[in-house]
């Protein structure tokens, strides 16, 4: 047990920032999966809004996927501070 503590207590950063940089791709991926695939989601309101100059609605689903985006890489580096705390103890 004491072994895998800490190698994970090592590893955990790298872990923690390879997932921070997967993130934002992960997140594009999906939206453009929505728009090709299924023709629905913030993909298709993006690609509408572009194509009928709505830049009022481009905008506001540009900031909602940035939005969520920036959520969750702040949630995975609170995640990663509360680990590496736990397992330093």
């Amino acid at each position: 047990r004491a072994m895998f503590t800490v190698r994970l207590y090592y590893a955990l950063p790298a872990l923690a920032m390879s997932a921070r940089i997967a993130i934002p791709g992960a997140l594009l991926g999906a939206t453009l999966a929505e728009f090709l695939i299924t023709g629905e989601g913030l993909g298709r309101l993006i690609a509408l809004s572009t194509i009928n100059s709505d830049f009022q609605t481009l905008w506001a689903a540009v900031v909602v996927v940035t939005a969520v985006s920036v959520v969750l890489f702040g949630t995975l580096t609170w995640l990663e501070t509360a680990a590496l705390r736990r397992l330093a103890a």
